[in-house]
């Protein structure tokens, strides 16, 4: 396929919502394999491995960002803007670091699934402050998904204990964080501002935050920083995706597609670490697989419908 083909497939708005959800899985697969680099990283403090991955992302971004224009002095965005871009990258790294304790300090596939409830804040939070009106079957998939969710975790509240209860607290506070964290960057990408500036200035953002903690370096072996590299470079893959994703199409229609990414750790989970699901597990999947089957059928039928 020709580039003009491609742009004109690309800048065609009914090709929005496929767009969308291809990015939407890109970005899924990415966080996953991210997530799987962060557990086979070892005991390194969470604060450590959340400035190596936005390390890499900030020089990956920001020469993808000279590329794409070599002015880049004029990329000045508004005062309302600036605060937009501020808000989703504070949300964005505390989001990450409460993912990656979470990851750190209880099994991966229930660490995932707690970040995943980021798309069910997604759409409150755009629903009260994007004004993006949700329908009633738009609502059913969420909740569905979210059920399916449920069942993937499957915890046993009765007997635990506070040092479990905890990690599972930071995981749903990271859930809510990267919801907010999203809804910013649909405002800021609907007013222009390019996906290659959102990433790297919430990279940038994270690595002045972050700076002040490698005081307390601690050591990493030959294997460990090359896994550092990888957290970093699959963060960018999940974080280009779901930026760009936004872009095409509003979080109300796809930000349910984020939730592919617990089954796509679910799968790499069973290949790499050796974890097996349950059978809670794998009825949680077909939960979630049957909230992205109606909305992807009910988000094509709407659209054949509009163009009639």
């Amino acid at each position: 396929m020709s580039k003009e083909k491609i742009r004109t497939f690309l800048d065609n708005p009914d090709n929005g919502f496929f767009i969308g959800v291809l990015l939407m899985l890109i970005s899924g697969l990415g966080f996953a394999i991210m997530g799987l680099f962060v557990r086979l990283s070892g005991d390194i403090p969470s604060i450590q491995k959340t400035f190596f991955r936005n390390f890499t992302v900030f020089f990956v971004s920001f020469y993808v960002l000279w590329r794409e224009d070599h002015d880049i002095r004029h990329l000045k965005p508004t005062k309302h803007i600036l605060f937009f871009l501020l808000a989703r990258s504070a949300f964005g790294l505390l989001g990450v670091i409460s993912n990656f304790y979470a990851v750190d300090h209880m099994p991966i596939a229930n660490a995932q699934v707690l970040n995943k409830l980021s798309p069910f804040f997604t759409i409150i939070f755009a629903a009260l402050f994007l004004k993006e009106k949700m329908n009633k079957v738009q609502i059913a998939g969420v909740f569905l998904a979210f059920v399916g969710v449920v069942f993937l975790a499957s915890p046993d509240v009765g007997s635990m204990n506070w040092s479990q209860i905890f990690p599972i607290l930071i995981g749903v506070l990271g859930g809510l964080c990267a919801g907010a964290a999203y809804t910013c960057v649909r405002y800021v990408a609907m007013h222009g501002v390019a996906g290659s500036f959102i990433v790297c200035f919430f990279a940038g953002f994270s690595l002045v935050a972050l700076a002040p903690s490698l005081i307390h370096f601690q050591p990493m072996t030959p294997t460990q920083w090359f896994y550092m590299f990888l957290i970093g470079l699959f963060a960018m893959i999940g974080q280009y995706g779901i930026t760009f994703a936004y872009r095409f199409a509003p979080p109300n229609k796809i930000s349910i597609f984020d939730y592919s990414s617990v089954v796509f750790s679910m799968i790499l989970g069973m290949i790499f670490l050796g974890q097996i699901p349950h059978g809670t597990a794998i009825v949680g999947s077909v939960i979630v697989f049957s909230a992205f089957l109606m909305m992807f059928i009910y988000n094509r039928t709407h659209a054949t419908h509009k163009n009639k």
